[in-house]
């Protein structure tokens, strides 16, 4: 394919393919290209390309393994992110807390809003929770719950 044709940028001479000066005026030919800079090629084009090409792949992997079921190994590390329980215990701290809220709920009156709970860990075979009525900003005082049968007292 045969390129443009330049022009000399003082004496509008048509300048020969590979001229570094103009024949007819001897000025300095130089990358001028019709009075315009030439402008070398951008790689944007082929950047934004990969980028599409990457998000698309990415995108297709995310589609392909969202209905795919759990293998074996991965229902195994699930499992293992359950929270932990005390050795040979049938409830985790979690529970415990639940089963003291669901006691001072049913059993003193308090509204499931106003119960505070905070778990202070396993003590003897049993999850200490202490209690707190936010309402009426009162202690309700230290509970214990069995991690074997879940039994809720209050310790001495």
């Amino acid at each position: 394919m045969p390129a443009d044709p330049r022009f000399c940028s003082n004496c509008r001479a048509e300048l020969p393919a590979g001229a570094e000066a103009c024949p007819d005026c001897g000025v300095f030919a130089g990358d001028l290209y019709d009075e315009r800079m030439h402008r070398p090629r951008t790689r944007f084009a082929m950047f934004a390309l990969l980028l599409i090409l990457a998000l698309a792949t990415a995108g297709a992997a995310i589609w392909w393994n969202a209905g795919r079921p759990l293998t074996v190994r991965q229902q195994q590390a699930e499992q293992r992110k359950a929270p932990p329980r005390a050795p040979g215990a049938v409830r985790n701290e979690a529970e415990a807390i639940r089963i003291v809220r669901r006691h001072l709920v049913d059993t003193v009156g308090i509204g499931n809003e106003c119960v505070v709970l905070l778990g202070r860990g396993l003590t003897k075979g049993g999850y200490v929770v202490r209690a707190q009525n936010h309402c009426t900003d009162t202690r309700l005082g230290n509970w214990r719950v069995d991690a074997k049968t879940g039994a809720v007292t209050r310790p001495r």
